[in-house]
């Protein structure tokens, strides 16, 4: 068994080879990294290792970069030579296939894109398949038409956003919060889902907005 000198190490690179991965071009994926690193004459600051399953198949092939704790998804033999030159001689991420990044107070966290792109395909999923039209509110009475939903989606947009960054600035600076935050989100939903009796006929969205309101700000 090779015993490696990691003194002066600065980069320790986590190159998976499970099953998904190498039916996916692990093994030319680890043979382009060391191949670069040698090439470039990195071996005195970089350490790679290959590894069994890191539990995300669907990003094969997976490298995974420390100290910095950023995880590539869908790594081939070009991209990995583009990884050693850029992340580990010059110091700048592949923004592009980066899955998970490192933060200080969060731990692992997905890039807010990917977050965002899920949660549009959610919607889309949901808008044209098995939706009946109606001119309804609830869901319980069927789904707006097409164009309608686009519409709503669209002015509602923004206050997404806005309302995303909030969240995140708040769990920064109050991590302790975040069990409330998901609490009151799991309350506002299923008052949305109920009819509430009101003198304007239905009074579960400004209750469930008014709440999260009151506990966190406007």
């Amino acid at each position: 068994m090779t015993t490696w000198n990691l003194i002066g190490m600065k980069h320790h690179v986590l190159i998976c080879n499970g099953g998904s991965c190498m039916r996916k071009g692990g093994e030319e994926v680890t043979l382009a990294i060391r191949e670069e690193i040698a090439m470039l004459e990195l071996d005195g600051i970089v350490h790679t290792t290959r590894t069994r399953c890191n539990g995300r198949c669907q990003d094969a092939c997976v490298v995974i970069v420390y100290p910095e704790g950023v995880w590539y998804n869908g790594v081939t033999p070009e991209k990995a030579r583009e990884l050693v030159q850029r992340h580990l001689r010059d110091g700048e991420w592949l923004e592009e296939t980066i899955t998970y990044r490192y933060e200080e107070k969060q731990g692992l966290m997905m890039k807010k894109w990917k977050v965002a792109l899920f949660l549009c395909g959610l919607v889309v999923y949901f808008t044209f398949t098995g939706s009946t039209s109606a001119f309804a509110m609830h869901i319980m009475e069927g789904f707006l038409p097409v164009g309608w939903a686009i519409f709503w989606w669209l002015v509602f947009l923004p206050f997404l956003i806005i309302g995303m960054r909030l969240l995140i600035r708040i769990t920064r600076e109050h991590p302790e919060l975040k069990l409330l935050i998901a609490l009151s989100g799991a309350f506002t939903f299923v008052l949305s889902a109920l009819k509430i009796p009101s003198v304007t006929g239905n009074s579960s969205h400004p209750t469930g907005v008014g709440l999260g309101a009151v506990l966190f700000g406007p």
